[in-house]
């Protein structure tokens, strides 16, 4: 654990809890500054929705434009020969 406060997953489709239900749940355990840290490659519909969520100390911004996720997904995609790979999982950037 590298900070004295709890992390817990939501998710904007299809799975429970919401932003907003975590958001709640961690607001009724007595925690005041509830901060939203997003893995969205890209602006959208969902970071929009997460933008907008109530009693919200902080909302990260997507990803995407970060220059070393773009240079690992063109490395990735180089690595599969221009292919979609698509049983490739996991992504991790190095220094």
């Amino acid at each position: 654990m590298l900070l004295p406060v709890p992390v817990t997953a939501a998710y904007c489709s299809s799975s429970t809890p919401t932003p907003a239900e975590a958001v709640a749940r961690l607001h009724a355990l007595g925690f005041r500054r509830v901060a939203v840290a997003t893995h969205l490659l890209a602006p959208g519909r969902f970071t929009r929705a997460l933008a907008a969520l109530p009693d919200t100390w902080a909302v990260s911004e997507p990803i995407a434009d970060h220059a070393r996720v773009a240079r690992l997904v063109a490395a990735r995609y180089a690595g599969a020969g221009g292919r979609s790979s698509a049983g490739s999982v996991g992504l991790r950037a190095a220094a």
